[in-house]
């Protein structure tokens, strides 16, 4: 069973060098940084010769695993043909290759589809709302940001929510209405009743329901912590849009496709988008962005909402070639191997009093750390120290929300890789927690 190996701390000498200064210098946010050299599957060796076991994929982007034989082969492949396209007049086949197999992969509701990539995640998710404004010639969205435990969930605390949430959709919303993400640890089953109210009392209350052009929604949310959406939620915004006119936006860009054990994550919810949205998943960590939409909401190659489109052709060609392998039974493998990850995590911390909940779907995981479990308070501080702890014994893990560690490996990982890094993370809780 391969283990990580340590030659030297983490930041090493070399590491030190290239980011200049002393070990103190190395320090960001609670945890301290490696600098990778060279990576294979789930494992990174940094600049000092250091083999660690990556349990973060970037954030769950490298979904097929770093250096993947097929997508290095069909980059190289694409490479010795164009790998970039010359202008807004000009498509390459690489792209349309793509953007007419997400059309016809059942990823949004209505009998005809259509898809746009573009160059990230973020900007598939402007496009997007960009269209759904454009589309239905309303100002408004409704956008479900990170939980707000505690807080207050009315008027004063949408107000520090609008913020946060303009930052990501941009300037493109003209009237933009924050409600909190529901928190399931915290509320239980007041989640989902919560969630519908706040969505309620916008429309009741701040927008007309003839105004809002869209809902957008993380069906499991990714770096704002790893909440999977209550159940029955997705299906009721579905319900509400229909009967509003509204356009339901699933914001799939940190998820990726096949992480949650489904291609697509809304599908354990059965609640058929208008529009979805994919990041860099889509193409193992490369950059690219997709808009796939019923075709009366198609994005178009000219049209006023696309803000800049096109990607190049390499990424388009990882992102064929992951699909592949999704295909090929890396999706189920997903499934499969996160029931029985989730299930030894909660076995081998899930009982400590600083872990509040393990919860996930697929290989999409994510631990939450808090002060006590009876008050349920986020331990951000904690969370940072555990970082720190299992980077120092050689294991990757990401931050997630207020205070959650998050896991998520590459769907090629091992289960014998898997239990080295629970083996791991449970020896740095009982140090540090």
């Amino acid at each position: 069973m391969r283990r990580p190996v340590l030659h030297t701390s983490i930041p090493g000498p070399e590491a030190r060098d290239l980011i200049g200064g002393g070990p103190g210098a190395a320090t960001a946010g609670g945890a301290v940084p490696a600098i990778a050299e060279r990576a294979q599957g789930c494992w990174i060796v940094d600049v000092d010769g250091n083999d660690l076991l990556d349990m973060s994929a970037g954030g769950g982007a490298c979904t097929t695993g770093h250096g993947h034989p097929s997508i290095v082969a069909a980059i190289r492949e694409q490479a010795g043909r164009i790998w970039q396209r010359g202008g807004d007049a000009l498509r390459c086949s690489a792209e349309t290759a793509l953007a007419a197999r997400l059309a016809r992969a059942g990823a949004v509701r209505g009998p005809e589809h259509g898809a746009m990539l573009c160059n990230s995640g973020p900007q598939a998710l402007r496009t997007a709302v960009a269209l759904a404004h454009h589309r239905t010639g309303r100002p408004a969205l409704i956008a479900f940001t990170g939980p707000a435990p505690g807080r207050a969930r009315r008027a004063a605390g949408l107000a520090g929510a609008q913020a946060a949430a303009r930052s990501r959709f941009g300037s493109l919303v003209a009237d933009l209405f924050p409600v909190p993400f529901p928190d399931p640890l915290r509320r239980r089953d007041e989640a989902l009743v919560a969630a519908l109210e706040d969505v309620g009392g916008v429309l009741g209350k701040l927008a007309h329901p003839e105004e809002v052009a869209a809902i957008v929604i993380e069906p499991v949310q990714g770096e704002a912590g790893g909440v999977v959406a209550p159940a029955g939620l997705l299906v009721a915004l579905r319900r509400l849009c229909d009967q509003h006119g509204i356009l339901l936006v699933l914001d799939e860009v940190e998820m990726g496709p096949g992480r949650s054990g489904k291609m697509f994550a809304w599908q354990h919810a059965g609640a058929e988008p208008d529009i979805l949205c994919l990041g860099e998943g889509l193409a193992s960590g490369l950059p690219l962005g997709a808009v796939i939409a019923c075709r009366e909401s198609a994005p178009s190659a000219d049209g006023p909402e696309l803000g800049g489109g096109g990607a190049s052709a390499l990424c388009c060609a990882a992102g064929s070639a992951t699909l592949d392998l999704l295909e090929a039974g890396l999706v189920e493998r997903a499934q499969r191997l996160g029931d029985a990850v989730q299930g030894q995590l909660r076995e081998a911390v899930g009982g400590h009093p600083r872990v509040g909940e393990v919860r996930g779907r697929g290989l999409a995981i994510a631990i939450e750390l808090v002060k006590s479990r009876e008050g349920l308070d986020p331990d951000p501080a904690l969370r940072d120290q555990m970082l720190a702890a299992c980077l120092a014994r050689g294991v990757l893990l990401a931050r997630c929300g207020q205070s959650a560690l998050g896991l998520s490996p590459a769907l090629t990982v091992e289960e014998d890789e898997a239990k080295v890094a629970i083996e791991i993370l449970a020896e740095a809780l009982g140090e540090v927690g």
